[in-house]
């Protein structure tokens, strides 16, 4: 029987990956209003939130590694909806700093 994490794993590798043209439709799409859009963007970065998650539950030996990722996705939500630039490249770094953000934070 697979684990709960694998079974996100297997959910996520069907999803396309953020594509620098889909990014910024979507991203224009957002800021037009269209909220779904946010969630688009957000579904096909949770790869970068899944390997930040996984790795800071080994730095800290946590026992509930979807915790780690659940805390990795509020992150990669807050980045989606606060980022004020247009580029890929520059969101996915914007992404990772708050997703480092929300997992250092206390609990």
């Amino acid at each position: 029987m697979e684990t709960p994490l694998e079974l996100y794993r297997q959910q996520l590798s069907t999803l396309p990956p953020c594509d620098p043209a889909f990014f910024a439709d979507a991203l224009n799409r957002y800021r037009a209003g269209d909220t779904s859009a946010a969630r688009e963007i957000s579904g096909r970065c949770l790869r970068l939130a899944l390997v930040l998650g996984e790795d800071r539950a080994r730095q800290l030996g946590a026992a509930d590694v979807l915790d780690m990722i659940q805390e990795a996705n509020r992150g990669l939500w807050k980045a989606v909806t606060t980022y004020a630039g247009n580029d890929l490249d520059d969101f996915l770094r914007f992404a990772n700093d708050c997703i480092q953000e929300q997992l250092a934070a206390p609990a």
